[in-house]
């Protein structure tokens, strides 16, 4: 038996849908590991790299890209069986952001022919192939969310990187909805600092997302229902940057570092 590494720099970590397992990127591989904390198990040893895990509707498979093919193509992981099964085989490639909820489609970004700095579109993509790739909007989006009813993704826009701290001005990062079936775009949280990454919560009707308004960036949730907002970090902590690649079951939230922290539903003040 191998000596014990402590796991560091872990990210991208995807909750199971009963609550009890993540899945995460370490190291180019994934692993998987109780959310109550203990030994991570490996779940896959290529030579390139594997990330973006997500778990599937039933938590029976994880997909996730990988880049042996020199794009990023999807791939689903059977978790009784091991097995490893390629989803899309497009030269340009894909990055996984959920599965919707029947199991056959994932959201995904993408980069097809759009020029300039801003390219990356939102695609609808069939996992046994029987159909093609489906274009959500002609327009740029970062960091989506797909809506547990999956009719209704969440998505950035503008922002630059996360380092630019206290960043105040028009390139604010902003937090948009999209409505697939009215055709509708919804600007959310479109102020002069940055509100980015957002994550839906399982209900349908609130979401996680990260607020600039301190000068650091600190975990808050939005009421769509009421339009309220309840800061779940507090102004002087640590950043929580990388939430962005959060998932989420009832009502904690693995973070970075993946710690469990419960919602907290008391309304900011001069937000």
């Amino acid at each position: 038996q191998g000596q014990l590494q402590r796991i560091q720099l872990a990210s991208a970590p995807s909750v199971s849908p009963d609550g009890r397992e993540i899945v995460f990127e370490w190291k180019d591989d994934l692993w998987k590991a109780p959310v109550a904390g203990g030994l991570a198990q490996r779940l896959s040893s290529r030579a390139s790299r594997n990330m973006l895990p997500q778990f599937s509707p039933d938590g029976k498979s994880i997909l996730y890209a990988n880049n042996q093919t020199d794009t990023w193509q999807l791939y689903r992981l059977d978790l009784d069986s091991g097995l490893t099964q390629c989803c899309t085989a497009h030269t340009e490639g894909y990055l996984p952001i959920g599965i919707f909820a029947d199991g056959r489609s994932a959201l995904c970004r993408g980069q097809r022919d759009q020029l300039g700095p801003l390219t990356f579109r939102l695609f609808k993509v069939s996992l046994d192939g029987s159909h093609r790739e489906e274009l959500l909007f002609d327009d740029y989006a970062n960091d989506g969310s797909l809506s547990p009813d999956g009719e209704r993704p969440l998505f950035s826009r503008e922002g630059g990187g996360q380092f630019r701290k206290g960043y105040r001005g028009s390139g604010a990062a902003q937090i948009w909805s999209y409505d697939l079936k009215a055709q509708k775009f919804t600007a959310l949280l479109r102020e002069e600092y940055d509100n980015r990454s957002p994550v839906w919560l399982p209900d349908g009707r609130r979401f996680l997302y990260l607020n600039g308004a301190s000068g650091i960036l600190n975990l808050h949730l939005r009421d769509l229902e009421t339009g309220e907002r309840y800061p779940q970090s507090k102004a002087g902590e640590a950043d929580a940057e990388l939430v962005e690649a959060a998932r989420l079951h009832g009502m904690s939230v693995a973070e970075f570092r993946f710690y469990s922290k419960e919602m907290r539903e008391k309304a900011a003040e001069g937000l």
